[in-house]
């Protein structure tokens, strides 16, 4: 059973009740007194108390086998809150910081099928040209944008891409197979890059955002000239850009585990 150790010694009884709660909606069934003592390292007693106050309070109840399970009162106030949440609004001060980090041109995109769209987007302020127009939507594998999304794609959905691809350039990929191997490296680095695959004198990096389920829904990402992301820059602008998607997906309610595993 998967949990959250954040139940220890040391928080008081909302901490630990809040750990109970999330033990047992991560779990995969209902959960016994001692199971949850041992996983969260309380005592049996504190646990009893502690599920007897979120089953007063709705939040929990007891199968037929006397075994703890959460209710839908969690997915009710989960509805809510994500439907309060505009994915533009909160990853505005994120654009911002990686705006200022790399002076590059910044974009929020989402995926469509087999296209990326452009959500958000903030100019660079050395005003390079930039082809990612808010509202325009792109072939996903010609871009940075749109592999850092279909990186963490089903491979059985990315087979309904056609074998051979259409290319935009020389360096498009011309194979569903060139295309997945460039996919097992985003996924491997946590980043994207693309040097000219869409149009040939742009470049981008760009790495996926997660939402509380775990989820990849958005992709950030920088545009610049193709000519001026070197292998160095590469590197450096992948590393940045990354942080600043981890912490998106964090801002978006995923735990830190969530956000680092693009990278691990």
């Amino acid at each position: 059973m998967p949990v959250n150790r954040s139940g220890r010694s040391g928080e008081g009884s909302l901490g630990k009740g809040l750990a109970i709660l999330q033990a047992l909606a991560q779990a995969e069934a209902p959960c016994g007194i001692s199971e949850l003592a041992r996983e969260l390292a309380m005592p049996k007693s504190a646990v009893h108390r502690l599920l007897r106050q979120l089953m007063e309070g709705g939040w929990v109840r007891q199968d037929v086998a006397w075994r703890y399970e959460p209710t839908l009162k969690i997915w009710e106030l989960g509805t809510r809150v994500a439907e309060r949440i505009d994915l533009r609004r909160v990853a505005a001060p994120v654009m911002q910081d990686l705006l200022a980090a790399t002076r590059e041109t910044v974009y929020l995109s989402v995926r469509e099928g087999f296209e990326v769209l452009v959500i958000e987007k903030l100019e660079s302020p050395d005003a390079v040209v930039s082809h990612a127009r808010l509202g325009r939507r792109g072939p996903a594998y010609a871009s940075a944008a749109g592999k850092a999304l279909l990186a963490w794609m089903d491979e059985r959905a990315l087979a309904e891409l056609p074998a051979r691809l259409q290319r935009f350039t020389p360096r498009t990929h011309a194979s569903r197979s060139a295309l997945l191997e460039d996919l097992r490296t985003v996924r491997k680095k946590g980043f994207a890059v693309n040097l000219g695959e869409w149009h040939a004198d742009i470049g981008g990096v760009a790495s996926p955002a997660r939402d509380a389920g775990g989820s990849v829904i958005a992709s950030l990402g920088i545009h610049m000239l193709a000519a001026h992301l070197t292998a160095q820059r590469m590197r450096e602008y992948g590393a940045i850009v990354a942080a600043h998607a981890r912490r998106l997906t964090q801002d978006l309610g995923g735990s830190k585990t969530l956000a680092q595993e693009e990278s691990a």
